[in-house]
């Protein structure tokens, strides 16, 4: 009698990848980021349950993603910033039949902080999800009976306090 298998390694995988990154220095209190990671991963000698998955992408990989970043900072400590982060559509399972959707995930965040000596603070408050997106905030690889997708909240606002001692 067998017993099952809960784990098995690809046995061989080619991989390319790029991942870039672009930032400003800040000017007039503006700055700006921008970055990209392209990824063509996939299965050349993969066997389960007698598939074979050769050619198969990676599950769990979106082969394009993105993140961009615009950041304002007044002089007085009053801050404001925008973050866009772009995911592309990927795999969920090593057989290549389910999906997880392309997505695009927007923060807009508000707040003033302060620097005196060796403390640091700021207080903050964002919204997520700024294009209120149905998205999957977890994705589990190759998970039974189907349950491959935890959805991720809708448009939210939280907010914070923020303290740090800075080491001398």
């Amino acid at each position: 009698m067998s017993q099952p298998r809960f784990f098995c390694n690809a046995g061989k995988s080619r991989r390319l990848g790029v991942e870039s990154r672009l930032a400003t220095p800040v000017w007039q209190g503006w700055q700006g980021e921008i970055t990209y990671t392209y990824s063509d991963f996939e299965f050349e000698r993969y066997f389960v349950d007698n598939i074979d998955l050769k050619g198969n992408e990676f599950p769990g990989l979106p082969k394009h993603r993105w993140e961009g970043r615009v950041r304002y900072t007044h002089p007085t400590g009053i801050f404001g910033q925008l973050h866009v982060h772009r995911v592309g559509e990927f795999f969920v399972n090593d057989i290549n039949t389910v999906t997880n959707h392309a997505y695009t995930l927007g923060q807009l965040l508000l707040g003033w902080e302060k620097k005196h000596r060796w403390l640091e603070g700021s207080v903050f408050i964002g919204i997520n999800n700024l294009f209120d997106e149905r998205y999957n905030a977890n994705t589990r690889i190759n998970a039974a009976f189907g349950r491959f997708f935890e959805p991720g909240p809708l448009l939210n606002v939280f907010g914070g306090l923020r303290i740090r001692m800075i080491p001398f």
